[in-house]
């Protein structure tokens, strides 16, 4: 079947539109696939320098509040897995929810939740296997490296002539790796949905996605160029509220550091919880919206 790539994109927007719930269901499913950064780590210095003082008032202070520090890694722990339970369910929420608005059928958040929550463990196996085999690739040039380095250093000899020559070996395996990764996002794209629209088995949804897309490759690409240039033209609208929030609480978290205002320091990061607040729903629309735009391109690619 043909694609009609205009009433794809026409049709997603007016099914969203219609069914608003999916917005939460696109803000949970983009949640697992952002990653959040938790980089941000305090840092510690003494007018003196000196570094043992420094350990030993880190030791101090881990010894003082252990109870508190384990407390929060495991919060932090449960509040990833609920993230990821959540983001699961929501992206076979979706999955299920287009195809019935797409055929005109009953859906609404309670079955699309009931859907998100059968097919919660094969996705996840969708998921897991695809990031296992992701994995044994990036795991091959480390071995290889790690395999010269030992061997060039109980020889004696200089390993920089050895990991020069690993270089282009390092670059095929890059080139591969972006290959495989993008033939297993595309095949687990059209995997999870006949996981969740025709009952498959996690393995035979990947197989079953991958010749969907040796098939209907072009379709597939073309699409994909589409979708890259409707995030791109959102990302970039995104960026006005963005800023109207963000950068006012940028200026009140400096502005309050410079002040030693803690009153001004916490309105500017409630300023800023909200911009990520609000760019977060922004973003869900957008994840649901996406979803469902695949889920009709796999029904009119499959004459569901």
């Amino acid at each position: 079947m043909k694609l009609d790539y205009v009433d794809i994109i026409k049709k997603s927007w007016q099914i969203i539109w219609k069914y608003k719930w999916l917005w939460l269901f696109g803000f949970f499913a983009a949640l697992g696939s952002g990653g959040s950064n938790f980089s941000n780590f305090s840092r510690y210095s003494t007018n003196s320098g000196n570094t043992s003082t420094a350990g030993a008032n880190f030791n101090q202070f881990v010894s003082t509040y252990v109870v508190l520090i384990i407390f929060v890694v495991l919060l932090l722990m449960a509040i990833g897995l609920a993230v990821t339970v959540a983001s699961i369910i929501a992206q076979g929420a979706l999955i299920g929810s287009a195809a019935a608005a797409d055929k005109e059928e009953p859906a609404s958040l309670r079955l699309g939740w009931q859907i998100g929550l059968k097919y919660f463990w094969r996705l996840l196996g969708l998921g897991l296997l695809v990031g296992l085999v992701i994995l044994f690739i990036v795991a091959i040039p480390i071995a290889v490296i790690v395999a010269a380095v030992v061997i060039g250093a109980s020889a004696g000899s200089s390993m920089t002539p050895a990991l020069f020559c690993l270089l282009p070996v390092g670059l095929v395996f890059l080139l591969i790796l972006f290959v495989v990764a993008v033939l297993l996002g595309v095949s687990a794209n059209y995997g999870s949905r006949y996981i969740v629209l025709d009952g498959a088995g996690v393995i035979d949804g990947l197989k079953r996605g991958f010749s969907l897309l040796r098939l209907r490759w072009i379709d597939t690409l073309l699409m994909y160029l589409l979708m890259g240039v409707i995030g791109t033209v959102v990302g970039l609208v995104l960026l006005i509220p963005g800023a109207a929030i963000g950068l006012p609480a940028l200026a009140l978290l400096i502005g309050g550091v410079a002040a030693k205002s803690i009153f001004i320091v916490a309105t500017g990061v409630f300023v800023g919880m909200l911009a990520v607040l609000v760019m977060s729903i922004l973003n869900g629309v957008f994840v649901a919206y996406s979803s469902v735009v695949w889920t009709l391109v796999y029904r009119r690619l499959t004459a569901r």
